[in-house]
């Protein structure tokens, strides 16, 4: 999605079979504040985030009546939702002319859709950049429809639009299964939360969201479309902060009292919260299904430090956040491999990574995040008009010139890096058409550009703490056009540094040169915030490891059992089996840790099971609850136990984490985050920091040790046999990690074809 001779009009198609003025146009959906609907049989509701252009303005309106029986929620330009809506009126209006019957909701939808269409078969029209949620009612019951700009309509029980959209879409699926029976009220609170998903963090006022209903009663009785007062919003809201019925926790929340069947006092409480800022991640599904990378004779390594960009406890908004962020990793997780470096591991306190690296000849300096999860590395380039120059981190941007390199050239689509990324030849290829790529991340980001190789320059290890300088030629994106939260410059990078496995992958082209192994370790310290990256052999600490499952497409591991305190859980055999939406996975991407159901309330119950007395809260949908002595000392050790007598000690301090006064519980019930993950079992960076991670790529184990971050460990050079120290907090012997008081939040990528909708 970038300019080139495709997309000057709608009528041309690309080789690729895509017509970019349509995908342009869908980008401009997901540029607009979210907007949420949802149906029982009888009702449907629409409710959108009301979002100013600035502190001065009032916010343009985002639901519109069209008829008594029908309204429209509309994301993306502003103004063709104004025109839409106007047309549908008149559809409306003309067919109760006619006939002395309300338009029907499906013919509705179609005529909608129908001039959607003939824009993108007309050379002198554009395509609408709007989409909307029609809503109505008729004799057939209550309807949603989605219509998109490509002309295509959908009908949808629950759905979601919009910027971040994809937060409300996995709270809507996690509610899915009882929309029909839903009363009035219940479809409100569940479009409001829906909408408070969106705002990362931001509070839920009646002053920032907009709902109107249309439904017919028990009756018969028609309740024509109309918006909801604010004052009524409000009061809803309010209930919903209020109230944590058994109903709720059953649906979407929970208290350890309910897991323990006690009654204790559970009261609302205020705690502080921090700023989380959404960064989209990287999970691939940019394959390589070339040969085996043989790795043998490597002769550097790669040392990156870690720290962080603002000490711990300087506060922010919203760790209700961060189940937000897990809860859409989590569901995306199933889809492709993902394995990101990850966050501080205090949740009240993460941050998001990036690096220096240098580029071109000359060499150029280039900050982008890491992704230990994704494949290809890629940064802005040149002929990117809109992306951002300046960071909100008080970073300036470099944008890529492979002209301006000169041992920087185009990937064309008809070399074998290309043929190796996609799986083959693509259709329609000519020599001198560059090789593209397409990534779409799940909160609506996406980054598409072309590829190009050039000259990457890199520290090696020589000695303790010396390095010198090493260079290799690597393939990457030169991305053209980034949208979504990428293309803001609040808490922009030049682009994404992937350490994926696939033969895409930095990482796997460093070591098909000889210049590193695939092997590589990190270690983050929670306590002063420092910490160690490297690629290399790490012979000291000696690191014990379990085997990873073959043939699945994230960091599977064979869990075998779980004690706490020392005892054993009696847990069925089928919690521990792996298979497709099932197993073990290490994801230091993910904040928190989630359990199944069955596992979560039997480790809960153990940990609580002598603190029974303890008064809980609900701070932002976490529980919570105040402690004065040492929580190390009064709650167990939990210890998971893998393949090959590998075990994985959780401390209390590291399954709660501290806000404000107060501790709160880091474990979640995953059947309340995603259906498809339900049976998981997915341990989080809460549970790996202050631990040496080693990732060895070349024999598929995985492994893992306590150990003090903030000190040093020993690699061994394989050419040699002599081993080096690398240390943490040495800021001359590698590549520069800086902490920055943000989430990452890493989602799935996909190498899109054409999208249509």
């Amino acid at each position: 999605m970038f300019r080139n001779q495709y997309d000057t009009d709608v009528t041309t198609w690309s080789p690729q079979g895509r017509l970019f003025q349509v995908e342009y146009a869908m980008e401009a959906v997901k540029q607009g504040s979210a907007c949420v609907g949802l149906r029982s049989r009888n009702y449907v509701v629409l409710a959108a985030a009301n979002k100013p252009a600035s502190e001065l303005s009032s916010y343009q309106r985002k639901v519109f009546r069209v008829a008594e029986h029908a309204g429209v929620a509309l994301a993306g330009l502003t103004a063709d939702g104004r025109v839409l809506s106007r047309f549908l009126r008149n559809e409306c209006i003309n067919h109760s002319f006619v006939y002395e019957a309300p338009l029907p909701v499906s013919r509705l939808a179609l005529r909608l859709a129908d001039k959607a269409q003939v824009c993108t078969q007309r050379s002198w029209k554009r395509p609408y950049g709007v989409g909307l949620l029609v809503a109505g009612l008729d004799e057939s019951g209550a309807h949603l429809y989605y219509n998109c700009p490509s002309g295509n309509y959908f009908e949808y029980q629950a759905f979601a639009i919009g910027s971040r959209s994809q937060a409300a879409k996995t709270f809507l699926e996690r509610r899915f299964g009882g929309y029909n029976d839903y009363t009035p009220e219940q479809l409100i609170k569940d479009a409001l939360s829906a909408i408070k998903e969106t705002l990362q963090g931001e509070k839920l006022t009646c002053s920032n969201c907009t709902v109107a209903i249309v439904g017919r009663k028990d009756d018969g009785t028609i309740e024509p479309f109309e918006m909801i007062d604010a004052k009524r919003i409000q009061e809803i809201i309010d209930s919903m902060e209020a109230v944590y019925s058994m109903a709720e926790f059953r649906a979407g929340s929970f208290t350890v009292s309910d897991i323990l069947g006690e009654k204790h006092n559970i009261s609302n409480g205020s705690g502080s919260s921090v700023a989380v800022i959404e960064r989209p991640g990287k999970s691939p599904s940019l394959t390589s299904q070339g040969r085996k990378l043989r790795t043998s004779g490597k002769t550097a390594f790669i040392p990156q430090t870690v720290r962080r960009k603002f000490p711990a406890g300087s506060g922010g908004v919203g760790i209700a956040a961060l189940r937000a962020h897990d809860g859409r990793r989590h569901g995306r997780l199933l889809a492709a491999a993902d394995l990101p470096l990850g966050g501080l591991g205090l949740p009240t306190d993460t941050g998001l990574y990036f690096t220096e690296i240098k580029l071109g000849t000359p060499a150029k300096r280039y900050y982008v995040q890491v992704d230990t999860g994704s494949d290809i590395l890629w940064v802005n380039c040149i002929s990117c008009d809109r992306c951002p120059r300046k960071s909100g981190l008080g970073l300036d941007l470099t944008l890529y010139d492979p002209k301006a390199s000169s041992s920087g050239s185009t990937v064309s689509c008809d070399q074998g890096f290309c043929a190796t990324t996609y799986g083959g030849k693509l259709p329609g290829c000519t020599a001198n058409v560059p090789c593209e790529y397409s990534v779409m991340y799940g909160d609506g980001s996406s980054t598409t550009g072309f590829f190009v190789t050039d000259v990457l320059q890199f520290d090696q290890v020589t000695g303790d703490g010396q390095t010198q300088p090493g260079n290799a030629s690597v393939t990457f994106g030169c991305g053209a056009q980034q949208g979504g939260d990428l293309g803001s410059s609040n808490q922009a990078l030049d682009g994404i540094l992937g350490f994926g496995q696939a033969n895409t992958s930095m990482l796997s082209q460093l070591a098909a040169a000889g210049k590193v192994k695939k092997i590589f370790a990190h270690c983050l310290d929670t306590i002063k915030g420092g910490g160690i990256f490297a690629i290399g052999n790490v012979v000291q600490p000696k690191v014990k490891t379990t085997p990873l499952v073959a043939d699945m497409p994230h960091y599977n591991v064979n869990l075998k059992s779980i004690d706490v305190g020392g005892t054993t859980l009696q847990l069925p055999a089928h919690v521990f089996e792996t298979g497709e939406k099932k197993g073990t996975i290490i994801d230091s991407g993910t904040t928190l840790t989630y359990l199944p159901e069955l596992v979560f309330k039997e480790v809960m119950y153990a940990v609580f099971n002598k603190h029974q007395d303890i008064k809980l809260h609900n701070v932002q949908d976490f529980t919570c609850f105040q402690y004065s002595g040492s929580i190390d000392g009064a709650f167990p050790t939990i210890t998971f136990h893998f393949e090959d007598d590998l075990a994985l000690h959780v401390y209390p301090h590291e399954y709660f984490f501290p806000n404000n006064d107060m501790y709160c519980v880091g474990f979640q019930n995953g059947a309340l985050q995603s259906k498809d993950g339900k049976d998981i079992v997915l341990l989080g960076d809460l549970v790996l920091s202050n631990k040496l991670v080693v990732y060895d790529l070349e024999n598929q184990v995985i492994g893992w040790t306590d150990y003090n971050c903030s000190s040093s460990i020993k690699i061994k050079d394989d050419k040699t046999g002599a081993t080096y120290t690398v240390n943490s907090h040495d800021l001359s012997s590698g590549w520069r990690f800086h902490w920055h008081k943000s989430l990452v939040l890493l989602l799935v990528t996909v190498v899109c074809s054409y999208l249509i909708c």
